[in-house]
This record gives structure tokens, C-alpha cells and sequence, in this order.
């Protein structure tokens, strides 16, 4: 094997030194021909001597070797699998089969939803226009209600679209929708996929090639499936559907048209604001009334009066009698719930009419303004009708009477918050739980609903049951009627009271003169208030009044006694007369003289449970003989008697049902 040797001078004198090149021993040759350069020569491995001297052709070799081995790699990577080509193929065919599914999948079908599904689509969209109207409607202008009028044509054809589609699902699938032509088309493609992949299973497992055996497995499930999405798509055979499915959806949708029909029928534009027909400088007479007293009781009075016409102006009415009536009146009618006394007390008023009694407070007040005047004195106060709160039950119910006890427990329907059934309700201590429009109609709904009403708003021919009152256990339960109101025995019975000031204007007290005459006590009566004019009860009667009439008549034979429509009542331990009693003094005189003129009158009197078991028969029979003299000076007979607390008709555990106990009744015995 040829040797190798650079040179291996020191000195670097000679180029073959100095360059270190690598030269065969056939070839070593010095350049300065020195002989002893021989004798510097250095050995180099072969392989380092042949990588100096064939570097380049070694580089070219190995980049050609290079390049031959990553074109053999490419090659084996790409060399083709028939089986896999095939596998491939399968799945790009089915991946375009299962594109075009998905967006049939994507449309409407014909016949996808069942007739119960589209039906209640169709109620919801009419429940949507109901409540689409209503809102037009409640913008109170002509377009709202134009556009509100319009949509009651939606309701038509909702109901048309309801009877197509219960029609449509009778008869026989056609088929013939475009999306059912479509897949009519694809299923035959897909199944045609199946041989195609069964195929390449069964030359896979030859091949012993679990991964496209196991491949064509997965193609073969996934064509399975898509047939069965596919299949989901064609028409469906009918279902029957049941009878009385479309009467049900008609009688809806009819229902809620009609309901629209009527609010659209009777939506009317809001009335121009009413001009005020007299500025209030030029008011005669200026009224504050509560509750619903300006409409209901009011204002008819004053037409009855002078036949004028009233205007309501915001809260307050404005009346004017007849061009002809002299001297005119300019009346202004305005609505205080919260301080009728104190607009009386200011003078801003000259009238006040209303359902609940002057506070303690207020009385000192108007003492205090008007010196030597009074609430309580008729020259200023007058009671001029009767009302009451009535509870109400459906025809039906098994309930028949309330007692005081339980009745603030009871769940009772109130009218309107702020309304008057409402407030009369709070003010005898009963706490509705619901508000409702009309008490007397809810209950009409629900045999289990309880109303509160108020008498005068009902009417004489209510269809709602009206329940007894009984305060305690010891009293008589009491149904409202004009005799047991007038007589204020039923316990939820109260008071109109008119009051007029020193300061008032004439017209103040002649308007509540002409409401205690004849003539407006029929107008009160025809408003549904109880007048004042008295009328007799001859319903049967109570043992020991007859027992005790016939003591103080002397006589054996008293089966019999009529009842007077008043009651005398006192003030805690006094025989003075209250503001009613004193009027119906007057009264009395003449409705006996009229309509028993040769009867024996007794005035009974009763007593609270407050003092002495001993005291109360002297002191009922003191307050009856205060009756009979009086009567006696209007040339009426009457005896007087007592019963002491004896049939109590109040709860005797509250101030007011102690008050109701003191009183003296007025009983006609015929001859």
C-alpha cells in the first residue's frame, strides 16, 4: 500500500514545509534538492491523506449517494396501496353523498310536523296578534286603532292555515315535495355504497390488512346511518287525528278574534279635554265629597233638583242648572277622600257630603274655628242617606253567614285599590287579598271566592249570594235589606252625612234641605242608597218582645207587633239623641199618624254591657221614656220599656257594636 509524508522542516524554508501539503513516497521530491530533507518527512494516515487528496470527489459521491437514497425513501413512501387508493376513493364518493344530506336535512319538508304541533304554532301566533292589537289599542290614536282593526284579519287566516293542515294530514303522502324527490334519488347512491365497501373489506382481510378491514367497517356504519337520516326525510303515511282536535283549535282562535273584535269595536279616541264651563271665582256653591259620592249621589240629585247638566273636568264636576232657574247655579263638585272636614274647616268649601264620620280630632278643629258650633248639632250636620258593605258568595256556595271573628281571616275579593268598595272595606277592618273589577262577577265565577261590595252598587237584582253578618255569638246574624240598614242593626251598615259651616253660603243648607225632603230621598233611593223615609217590618217576632210589649200594654193577648225602620241611640251613659235619631223624631210623628193611627206605640230601650247588671233596666227604660215624652208632646201616645243589654244586635267587645246596643227600637202593636 503506497505511503504518505508532508514535510516536516521547522523553518518553513521550503514550499512543501510551508503549504504541509500531503505527497505520495513515489512522488517526495525537495524542492531545494536537499538530502536531508528526506529525513524530515512526517507519515500521514491513509485515510487523512486520501480525504486531502480526494476531497471533492469524496463530497460529489456522497452528495450522488445522498440523493439516490432520499429518492429510494420517497419511493417506498410512495408507493401506491390499491387497497387504501380504493378506501380512499370510497369515502370522498360518500363525504359528497353526505354534504348533499346534510342541506336536505337543512329545508322544510312537507309533512314534518304532526297537526297537533302546527296547530298550537297557530294558537301561540294568534295569542301573539290578541296581544299585538291590544297594544295598538292602548295607544288611543287613530292609526293604533286602524292597524289594531286590520290585524283582526290575521285571525281568518290563521284559521285557514289550522283547517289546511289538519286536511293535508288525512290524506295519503304523495311524496312529490322537492326535498322527497331528492332523497328518493339519494338513497338508491348511498345503498350503492355498500357492495363497494362490503368489497374492500373482504380483500382487506385476505390481505390480512386489519387497518382498511377495520376502515371499511366504519364506511359501511356510516352508510347505515345515513340511509336511516335519509329515510327520516320521505313522507310520512297519516296519522288519524283525533276528532275533536280541530273544533278545539277553531273555538280558540274564534274566541280570541271575538275578544279583539270587541275591544277594536269598542276603542274610541280619548275625548277632546273638557273646557271648564265656568271659572271657580264664579261658582255658587263649592261640595267635597268621598268616595264615588260626587257620581253616584250627587250629581243626580242636583239634575233632580234644577235639571241642569254636569260636566266632569279631571277629578271635579261641574254642574249648572237650567238657563230658566233663578237664581242660577254654578256648582262645582270636587273628590276628597283624605280631609273632607278640614276643606269645610278652611272655608274652602261650603259643603261636605261623605261615608265615614268627622274624627275626634276634627270635631275639636271645627269647635275651635266656629265658636259655639258643632259636627254634632243639626244646625250644621245632617244624615242624609244609608249604605253598606255587603259580602257576597256564588249562588252555590255552602257558606251562608260570617262572623266578626273570622272575618278578617277569610280570603276576600276587594274591587279596585282606591276604589270605593276598597276603601269602605279597610275602614271596617276587612284586608282584601285580591282586587278585582267587579266583586259581585268574580264570584259569580268561583264558588269559592268571597267579595266585598258595596250596596248601593249592586242593585236590586244581584245574582251573587249576600252572606249574613253576625258580630259575635251572642247576636243575631243579619243579611243587608233597606229595613236592617236603615235600622243599622246589620253591623257593616254606615252613614252619608252632609255638613255645612257658619262660613257655608245659603245654597249649602237649602241643597241638603231639598236631600232630606220627600222629593230627594226618592232620588237617594233610586240610586241604590237607603232613603230615610221610615217603613214597618212585621216579620216575626222575637218572644220577649212580645213578652214585654204585652207587660206594658197590659195585655194577654200580643201575638203580633210591626217594627219602625229607626232606632234611637245614645251616647255612652246618656239618654242624648245622635244626629239621625233627632231627625227621625221628627219623622216618626207623621208615619205613625199616617199608617196606624189607632195602634199602641212602645219604644223599647237597651243598654251596652258597660256598668252595673243592676243600673242597665233603669237606664234603658230612662232612654225609651225620653223617646215617649217627646212623642207625647207631638201628640203621638207611646209607653216606654226596658230590656237592659238584653238582645245585643253589636258586638259588645268593641266600641262600635256598644254603640249599636245603645238604642231604643219603635214597636206597633194593632188594636
Amino acid at each position: 500500500m503506497a505511503r504518505y509524508f508532508r514535510c516536516g522542516d521547522s523553518s518553513r524554508q521550503c514550499e512543501i514545509a510551508r503549504s504541509r501539503k500531503i505527497i505520495p513516497e513515489s512522488k517526495w521530491v525537495c524542492p531545494g534538492g536537499k538530502e536531508q530533507c528526506a529525513n524530515q518527512r512526517e507519515p500521514v494516515p491513509w485515510l487523512e491523506a486520501m480525504w486531502a487528496l480526494h476531497r471533492r470527489e469524496f463530497l460529489i459521491a456522497g452528495g450522488v449517494m445522498l440523493i439516490l437514497l432520499l429518492i429510494g425513501i420517497i419511493a417506498i413512501l410512495t408507493r401506491s396501496d390499491p387497497l387504501q387508493k380504493e378506501c380512499e376513493g370510497i369515502r370522498a364518493d360518500l363525504g359528497v353523498l353526505e354534504s348533499h344530506l346534510t342541506k336536505l336535512e337543512a329545508q322544510p319538508t312537507s309533512g314534518s310536523s304532526s297537526p297537533e304541533a302546527t296547530l298550537k304554532q297557530l294558537e301561540q301566533k294568534a295569542a301573539d296578534v290578541q296581544t299585538d292589537i291590544q297594544s295598538k289599542l292602548a295607544l288611543k290614536t287613530a292609526d293604533g286603532i286602524k292597524k289594531a282593526k286590520d290585524n283582526l284579519l290575521t285571525f281568518d287566516s290563521l284559521l285557514k292555515q289550522g283547517q289546511a293542515s289538519v286536511q293535508a294530514s288525512n290524506k295519503p303522502a304523495t311524496g312529490s315535495g322537492p326535498v322527497a324527490i331528492e332523497v328518493k334519488k339519494l338513497i338508491p347512491d348511498l345503498r350503492a355504497m355498500q357492495p363497494r365497501a362490503e368489497g374492500l373489506r373482504n380483500q382487506a382481510q385476505v390481505a390480512s390488512n386489519n387497518i382498511i378491514s377495520n376502515q371499511a367497517d366504519e364506511i359501511l356504519e356510516s352508510i347505515a346511518k345515513d340511509i336511516k337520516r335519509a329515510s327520516k326525510l320521505l313522507p310520512k303515511a297519516p296519522t288519524p287525528v283525533p276528532p275533536d282536535l280541530l273544533a278545539s283549535f277553531e273555538a280558540k282562535i274564534k274566541s280570541m278574534r271575538d275578544d279583539a273584535a270587541k275591544r277594536v269595536q269598542g276603542a274610541v279616541l280619548p275625548p277632546p279635554p273638557v273646557v271648564k264651563p265656568f271659572d271657580e271665582k264664579d261658582a255658587t256653591l263649592v261640595i267635597t265629597c268621598s268616595s264615588d259620592l260626587p257620581e253616584s249621589l250627587m250629581v243626580p240629585l242636583l239634575r233632580a233638583r234644577s235639571g241642569g247638566e254636569a260636566v266632569r273636568c279631571q277629578a271635579d264636576w261641574y254642574y249648572q242648572s237650567k238657563p230658566d232657574v233663578t237664581p242660577q247655579e254654578k256648582i262645582i263638585i270636587k273628590n276628597s277622600d283624605e280631609t273632607p272636614y278640614g276643606d269645610l274647616i278652611s272655608g274652602r268649601v261650603d259643603l261636605v257630603v261623605t261615608d265615614r264620620p268627622p274624627t275626634p280630632a276634627e270635631v275639636a278643629a271645627f269647635e275651635q274655628k266656629f265658636s259655639g258650633a258643632s259636627l254634632g248639632s243639626r244646625a250644621h250636620s245632617e244624615v242624609i242617606a244609608l249604605d253598606a258593605l255587603t259580602l257576597l258568595a256564588h249562588p252555590e256556595s255552602s257558606r251562608d253567614k260570617v262572623q266578626g271573628k273570622e272575618a278578617a281571616n277569610l280570603p276576600w275579593i276587594g274591587g279596585p285599590v282606591g276604589g270605593p268598595e276598597h276603601s269602605a272595606a279597610l275602614r271596617r277592618g276587612f284586608r282584601p287579598s285580591q282586587s278585582v273589577e267587579r266583586p259581585a262577577d268574580a264570584v259569580l265565577a268561583d264558588k269559592n271566592l268571597l267579595g266585598l261590595g258595596l250596596y248601593h252598587r249592586e242593585g236590586a237584582n244581584i245574582k251573587a249570594k249576600r252572606l249574613a253578618y253576625q258580630p259575635s255569638s251572642d247576636t243575631r246574624e243579619l243579611k243587608p235589606s233597606p229595613f236592617s240598614i236603615a235600622t243599622e242593626d246589620y253591623n257593616l251598615s254606615f252613614r252619608i252625612q252632609a255638613s255645612t259651616s257658619p262660613a257655608s253660603r245659603k245654597g249649602a243648607l237649602e241643597l241638603v234641605n231639598h236631600i232630606t225632603s220627600a222629593q230627594g230621598q226618592g232620588v237617594v233611593a233610586n240610586q241604590g242608597y237607603v232613603d230615610l223615609r221610615l217603613v214597618s217590618m212585621r216579620d216575626p217576632v222575637d218572644p220577649l218582645i212580645l213578652a214585654i210589649l204585652g207587660e206594658v200594654l197590659k195585655r194577654d193577648n200580643v201575638k203580633g207587633a210591626i217594627r219602625i225602620s229607626t232606632n234611637f241611640r245614645f251616647d255612652l251613659g246618656k239618654d242624648e239623641l245622635d244626629l239621625k235619631a233627632k231627625a227621625d223624631m221628627e219623622r216618626l210623628p207623621l208615619t205613625i199618624a199616617r199608617e196606624f193611627p189607632k195602634a199602641d206605640v212602645v219604644v223599647i230601650g237597651f243598654t251596652d254591657n258597660v256598668g252595673s247588671v243592676e243600673i242597665d233596666p233603669k237606664l234603658s227604660l230612662q232612654r225609651a221614656k225620653r223617646i215617649t215624652d217627646e212623642l207625647n208632646k207631638s201628640k203621638l201616645p207611646a209607653k216606654p220599656a226596658g230590656l237592659g243589654r238584653q238582645s245585643p244586635v253589636g258586638d259588645n267587645a268593641t266600641e262600635e257594636g256598644r254603640a249599636r246596643n245603645r238604642r231604643s227600637e219603635v214597636w206597633v202593636v194593632p188594636g
